[in-house]
């Protein structure tokens, strides 16, 4: 089994930097694979992707993880990583983005998994 990480930077608003932290855990419990067109290569063999958002020193990352029964190639890892930045854009990300996820000192925080010119880290690792 494999365990694929995808990891971006991502925006919040409505909330002062001194909160980043309260931001860290937040999670979305839909699973990005199942909305897998099938047209993919890997997705026979991917499951999961669930979006959770993690700090790390004064940043938030967007991070979805994936467990695949096989070793991705590079291209099927680029592929993975385009899937999920849409997920985190217009898909199941979206709703972070329209809708506050919490509320700190009487503001609304929201959360933007993804945004333009953001860089991702994908990993993959045996288990």
């Amino acid at each position: 089994m494999y365990k694929i990480k995808i990891k971006g930077e991502a925006k919040f608003h409505g909330v002062a930097q001194k909160h980043l932290n309260q931001l860290d855990g937040v999670d979305c419990q839909d699973e990005f694979s199942e909305y897998f067109d099938g047209d993919e290569s890997y997705a026979d063999d991917v499951t999961d992707g669930y979006l959770r958002f993690e700090v790390e020193g004064k940043k938030l990352y967007s991070i979805t993880e994936y467990n695949s029964t096989r070793e991705l190639t590079q291209d099927e890892l680029n592929q993975l990583g385009d899937y999920t930045q849409g997920q985190w854009s217009d898909g199941i990300g979206e709703g972070f983005e329209q809708y506050p996820c919490m509320e700190i000192d009487g503001e609304e925080v929201f959360i933007s998994a993804w945004s333009g010119g953001q860089t991702l880290e994908i990993t993959q690792e045996l288990i």
